[in-house]
């Protein structure tokens, strides 16, 4: 049997025994992750520098030995009152101590936690659009800047961007608010 035959097999099994909405919370976050590591893969195959793709490989795989929060505390502990999980913070400072603009990291990250802080319902529309815009405004501004370690590896705006949104919204209880701002958002245009 094809190795793809065994996963949906498997697939199909494990879906089995969830409830409707756990099935919908797994298969939109399966689907993000399908598309994102069908770019990333595309991204790569289509990169000259080879320094490049081993740099972005590394940055979407290793998380250098952080074990992230996996409580479903949304926004998680933050000691230090910079409005960033700690256990994110942590992983941010030490993964990118070496490249320039690394404060703009923070930002990112700030603003994602920013977006669900706060589940959008009709009652706090604005406060959700002040949230929402501040993220497409930090992304705006990232992507206009360089991200490169001091042996010129750089890592696009893009990729930093998406790298944080997967540690940030790493558990189910994250993914489905984000899910669900984002669906309003959407829904309010």
């Amino acid at each position: 049997m094809r190795i793809g035959t065994l996963l949906i097999i498997g697939a199909i099994a494990y879906f089995g025994f969830m409830s409707q909405q756990e099935k919908d919370v797994t298969d939109t976050f399966l689907s993000t992750m399908y598309n994102f590591v069908k770019e990333k893969i595309s991204q790569i195959g289509n990169q000259v520098d080879r320094n490049n793709s081993s740099q972005l490989i590394k940055l979407l795989i290793d998380n250098d030995g952080y074990n992230l929060d996996q409580t479903n505390d949304l926004l998680g502990k933050d000691i230090n009152g910079n409005e960033i999980r700690d256990d994110l913070d942590a992983l941010l400072q030490s993964k990118f101590q070496n490249y320039q603009n690394k404060e703009e990291i923070s930002k990112i990250a700030k603003a994602m936690q920013d977006f669900i802080s706060v589940k959008c319902q009709s009652n706090n529309e604005s406060q959700c659009k002040l949230t929402h815009d501040k993220l497409q405004g930090v992304y705006q501004e990232i992507s206009r800047k360089q991200f490169c370690d001091a042996n010129k590896n750089c890592i696009s705006p893009e990729d930093i961007y998406e790298y944080v949104k997967k540690v940030t919204y790493n558990t189910t209880n994250r993914i489905e608010v984000f899910n669900h701002n984002m669906k309003a958002m959407d829904n309010s245009r």
